[in-house]
């Protein structure tokens, strides 16, 4: 009778064991997960004074909505805009980023921090970079 009880009490101990791992499992993969198409853009060589725009899309590959909190350029020569809705789970989102060129002649690369609710990356980095070409004769506006 003693082996019948320890052998129950074995095998109740191993399925609470299991179940709580299995919990722990679908607790690990629940959340927002942010998978960017690509995390750099290359814009190639520009004339300075013109304005490029690249556009990063991304997609919430997880089990709850994608809250984009933040999305931090660093300098004031990029601008970015972002979808400022929550993205439901298998939806897709986007920042448009510009760079103004006016004055920034050679080579540039601007890091953009993208912050989010995100479990797998909370703080996210995507780069644009380019080469910024001064016209071989100024522009009637161009003034230093």
């Amino acid at each position: 009778m003693k082996r019948v009880i320890v052998l129950f009490f074995v095998l109740g101990t191993a399925v609470a064991f299991a179940q709580t791992i299995k919990t722990a499992k679908l607790k690990k993969n629940r959340g927002a997960v942010i998978l960017f198409e690509v995390d750099t853009f290359d814009f190639g060589e520009i004339w300075e004074g013109e304005k490029a725009e690249g556009v990063f899309q991304f997609k919430n590959a997880g089990t709850q909505p994608l809250i984009i909190t933040d999305v931090i350029p660093t300098c004031g020569c990029t601008n970015p805009e972002w979808t400022k809705e929550a993205i439901s789970p298998g939806e897709t989102g986007k920042i448009k980023v510009s760079y103004d060129s006016q004055f920034r002649p050679g080579f540039f690369m601007k890091r953009i921090a993208v912050k989010s609710n995100a479990k797998n990356d909370g703080v996210k980095i995507i780069v644009i970079k380019g080469n910024v070409i001064k016209p071989a004769i100024a522009p009637s506006n161009y003034a230093h």
